[in-house]
């Protein structure tokens, strides 16, 4: 539900003002279902991931790239050196 909430508000808000009215709608979501312990984690994770998209320094998605580019071993050479 954070994702859905977060892809519609932030399309039709901006970033910031879809993020907050998000995370509005992420607690009342989270009050409306009973609140639960794993519903309460995974509302806490979602509006976390969502601030963390909100907040983003200047750089970070070329670094993301390239941590995920060295985590996936992948690459012509790895894969020539694994055949040896």
């Amino acid at each position: 539900m954070a994702g859905l909430f977060a892809l519609l508000f932030t399309r039709l808000l901006g970033r910031v003002k879809g993020a907050i009215l998000a995370l509005v709608g992420i607690m009342l979501y989270t009050l409306l279902v009973g609140a639960g312990p794993s519903v309460v984690r995974a509302a806490l994770m979602g509006g976390l991931a969502l601030l963390a998209s909100v907040h983003r320094p200047v750089g970070v998605e070329q670094a993301e790239h390239g941590w995920g580019a060295n985590v996936g071993g992948g690459g012509e050479k790895n894969t020539k050196e694994k055949r040896k």
